[in-house]
């Protein structure tokens, strides 16, 4: 049965028109939960990483798909204005993230999905990264955090759904700053078993900027620097390329550095800032 849900969590996927970069899908029916809540209020601050490898030349990620299993008292997603998306470098000399974060987006409402499939208990969250901020990750060991803002007084508590063995067989770690653990441990000391955090990442394996051998500005000029609309250039006909070397097909994209390209060449660079 759970099975079943699984597949149509992927007839979801196959709408978004990314591809799937990494998943490690637990038994969301029944699988176990993980507090993890950013709480300015009580404070009821729980932490949950869990790691990735990225693959490749690197990721560029659309999309990030999650299972919550909540309690205490949680009502409704309304009260949670936005979920913090949180990436850590692997701390290198011990297994385990280090103490702060290298990415920290904040993904409001207006950007994440809720599909309630266990009434009043269990929810499916899609959060939309792309129309934020140009989320891309380099090879390596990358900790993730899928964190909501959410007041325990007010909405109980939000906890992640994790099993153990459903990933790369590396368990994720916590820290619970609320009961003076204020540096990170493995899910086997906090649960007692090394269960990992439930999540799917969708977008774009990246491709290096050399393959397309044009890709540098040939006509030296200044970064253009703008806010909004990228309607800003003296050629009729051109073509816009993110860092990355992907062809942009919208003239109001993310914030981020963009190329432009006419009759061939690189003509400008523009920095997007908002």
């Amino acid at each position: 049965m759970n099975r079943l849900l699984v597949c149509l969590i992927f007839i979801t996927i196959s709408v978004l028109k990314a591809d799937i970069l990494y998943s490690q899908i637990p038994d969301t029916l029944n699988g176990t939960n993980m507090a993890c809540q950013l709480d300015s209020t009580y404070p009821f601050d729980f932490e949950v990483v869990d790691d990735i490898v990225v693959t490749g030349e690197g990721w560029d990620i659309d999309t990030i798909i999650t299972w919550w299993w909540n309690w205490h008292g949680f009502s409704t997603w309304d009260l949670v204005p936005n979920i913090h998306f949180l990436v850590y470098p692997d701390s290198g000399s011990t297994y385990g993230p280090k103490d702060s974060s290298y990415i920290d987006i904040p993904v409001e409402q207006a950007n994440y999905e809720v599909y309630e499939y266990v009434t009043g208990e269990r929810w499916r969250v899609e959060m939309a990264l792309s129309f934020i901020w140009p989320t891309v990750l380099s090879p390596g060991r990358w900790w993730i955090e899928i964190q909501p803002s959410n007041v325990f007084y007010d909405n109980g508590q939000t906890g992640i759904v994790a099993e153990v063995g459903c990933g790369n067989g590396f368990e994720a770690w916590c820290r619970y700053a609320t009961i003076s653990h204020y540096y990170w441990g493995p899910a086997t000391y906090w649960f007692g078993a090394p269960y990992e955090m439930g999540f799917i990442f969708l977008g774009r394996q990246i491709t290096s900027i050399q393959e397309k051998e044009n890709l540098e500005v040939k006509h030296k000029t200044i970064a253009t620097i703008v806010s909004g609309s990228l309607l800003i250039f003296p050629y009729n006909e051109y073509s816009v390329f993110d860092i990355t070397g992907r062809q942009i097909y919208t003239l109001n994209p993310a914030p981020g550095i963009y190329f432009i390209e006419v009759d061939g060449e690189i003509r400008q660079k523009v920095i997007k800032i908002k």
